[in-house]
């Protein structure tokens, strides 16, 4: 099998890792594509996963899917330091964003968690069947921004080089 379907496999499973220990939704989706994009070491890793301590819940006020923006975050962070222009990461991020609205059809916490709103109209972040379904949101968004990035050759070849 490729490196690439490792790289892949290994993606999903270190969202899902980082999910089940305690990070939100925006730390485990960037942090696990920046950690096998070479960004590796507990300082950087423990950089972003602080730097994105808040944006977990939508925002806190169920907004855009936090899995979203720690999909725009990776790419955007991988990009840059891939020297690519603020275009070419737009084109990406656009990319992404169509990608999780084809699966989820929708972006905003709220709306996607709708089935585990309680009575008062807050979500039920205990329910287990609600955390099932942002494992699989955690985790699909995760392996389609790793899938885009890995989609430009030249940032391919950037992150084979960081890795290897």
């Amino acid at each position: 099998m490729s490196l690439r379907f490792y790289v892949m496999v290994a993606v999903d499973k270190l969202a899902v890792k980082y999910w089940k220990k305690g990070s939100n939704c925006v730390q485990a989706v960037a942090c696990s594509i920046l950690e096998l994009q070479g960004y590796q070491g507990y300082k950087n890793v423990q950089i972003f996963h602080e730097a994105f301590e808040d944006f977990g819940r939508g925002f806190g006020e169920g907004s855009i899917c936090g899995a979203i923006v720690g999909g725009i975050a990776a790419i955007d962070i991988v990009m840059s330091q891939s020297g690519y222009s603020d275009d070419k990461r737009e084109v990406l991020v656009e990319r992404f964003k169509e990608s999780f609205k084809d699966e989820f059809h929708e972006t905003d916490c709220s709306k996607l968690l709708e089935e585990f709103k309680t009575k008062n109209q807050t979500i039920d972040f205990n329910n287990p069947l609600r955390e099932n379904k942002c494992t699989r949101i955690v985790a699909t968004a995760t392996k389609r921004a790793q899938r885009l990035l890995e989609s430009s050759s030249d940032v391919s070849a950037a992150i084979l080089n960081r890795i290897l």
